[in-house]
């Protein structure tokens, strides 16, 4: 039977550029203070997060611990104002799914305000993938502490005020993260993607979300 760090270290596609980021805001770090816990060049952990290269396996395994301290911790008290000052397609959404918080990049890719999309539901601003998510997350426990972390590549509908649809193609990683009212928020990172990189990474996945379930 695979052990937890061998399920992490096998997982298709592991977006490292996202994993790295999302640690780094939601802890207040800069890339030099990374660099000095992990041992590495600052240059290094930009080399990470820009995509020019990829973590070895014994530092994936490195990362995986450091990153396991705080999975499901409570989160810094302005992680709210860090997360939507992110270019990055961020989010975080309650389990009834109301989008709560969202970042500068969705607001950028959905082509909205933050009063048209922060304080609505998940089925006000979307459909089909997205919302199948949010179910497919809540089966899986993962407001219950049951999910370390998920990643999923997702075609985001956006209903528009004509009654039109918008899509796009997205990869996004989930995270849970316990707020300071104690209950578990779902927080995302992603970016867009082209349809080939979309078919190629849903391929890879075997489907639209892959799991790695709490030990």
């Amino acid at each position: 039977m695979a052990t937890k760090e061998e399920t992490i270290l096998h997982l298709p596609q592991t977006h490292w550029p996202s994993v790295l980021r999302h640690h780094r805001f939601t802890h207040n770090l800069k890339q030099a203070a990374l660099a000095h816990d992990l041992g590495v060049t600052q240059a290094m952990i930009s080399r990470w997060e820009s995509g020019r290269a990829t973590p070895s396996d014994a530092m994936q395994a490195r990362l995986k611990r450091l990153f396991d301290a705080a999975t499901i911790g409570v989160p810094m008290p302005n992680w709210r104002e860090i997360t939507a000052l992110q270019p990055s397609m961020a989010t975080i959404i309650s389990r009834a799914g109301v989008l709560e918080t969202v970042s500068q990049g969705v607001l950028r890719e959905f082509r909205m305000t933050r009063s048209h999309i922060e304080g609505h539901h998940l089925n006000e601003i979307f459909s089909g993938d997205a919302l199948t998510l949010h179910r497919s997350l809540i089966d899986q426990g993962f407001f219950d502490g049951a999910v370390e972390m998920a990643e999923s590549v997702d075609v985001m509908s956006l209903r528009l005020a004509n009654g039109m649809k918008r899509d796009f193609y997205a990869h996004r990683l989930h995270w849970p993260r316990r707020d300071v009212d104690g209950e578990i928020r779902w927080a995302s990172d992603g970016a867009r993607l082209r349809k080939d990189e979309f078919i190629a990474i849903r391929d890879e996945l075997g489907g639209q979300l892959d799991v790695i379930l709490s030990l």
